[in-house]
C-alpha cells in the first residue's frame, strides 16, 4: 500500500513531478507574457511614430519607389 502512494498512477511522486512540470510552465508563460507586451509596445510605436517606422525600414534596406540610395565604400 504505501508504495502504492509513493509510486502509483497518484502518488507522491507523480504529484512531485506534476509541480515541477507547472512551475516550469509558469515560468515560461510569464517570460511569453513579457516578450508579448515588448512586441504590442513596439507595434504601438510603429503605428504612432511615423518616422520611427521610416527608420526601420531603411534598417531592413526598404526604400521608396521615389527615393534614391547612395552608397558609399569606406576608405580603407
Amino acid at each position: 500500500m504505501a508504495l502504492v502512494t509513493v509510486f502509483g498512477e497518484n502518488g507522491l511522486l507523480h504529484v512531485f513531478k506534476l509541480k515541477r512540470h507547472l512551475e516550469k510552465l509558469t515560468r515560461t508563460n510569464e517570460a511569453v507574457r513579457l516578450e508579448n507586451a515588448a512586441l504590442l509596445e513596439e507595434i504601438e510605436h510603429l503605428k504612432s511614430h511615423e518616422g520611427y517606422l521610416e527608420l526601420e525600414a531603411h534598417k531592413q534596406g526598404l526604400v521608396k519607389d521615389d527615393e534614391i540610395v547612395f552608397q558609399f565604400k569606406e576608405h580603407e
